[in-house]
């Protein structure tokens, strides 16, 4: 495994961070599906570390088959959440919001993805 992309050597304060930030998404995902998709099973939210970034999955199951999309990407240097600009990349510009906010970054953060530049509410930075 590369030094890059092992999580130990990663700050407490990041890791604290991204756990609190993948359990607010999953709480999100369970809500939303529960009060508008009774009778469906709610995504499932887990993460893939590269050396720059972690992507953040949602997996969909039904019916037999499941599906992965990125919802989106956070900057290990920075704890920046980014816009997925494909399976592979995000959009580096323009940072959604932070793990380090004090909602943890969901202020941006909806149940079909990362908010739009158009659409971005005021981040509650801590």
């Amino acid at each position: 495994m590369s030094k890059n992309l092992d999580p130990r050597n990663l700050d407490a304060r990041f890791i604290d961070a991204l756990s609190a930030f993948e359990k607010a998404l999953q709480n999100l995902f369970d809500t939303h599906t529960t009060k508008n998709f009774p009778s469906l099973t709610s995504d499932v939210v887990s993460s893939q570390w590269g050396p720059k970034y972690v992507k953040i999955l949602r997996t969909t199951r039904g019916l037999g088959h499941s599906s992965q999309s990125v919802y989106c990407f956070i900057d290990k240097a920075t704890g920046d959440i980014l816009k997925p600009a494909s399976w592979a990349a995000p959009v580096k510009k323009n940072p959604r919001a932070s793990i380090y906010d004090a909602d943890s970054g969901m202020s941006n953060c909806g149940p079909y993805g990362v908010a739009y530049m158009n659409n971005l509410r005021p981040r509650k930075e801590s």
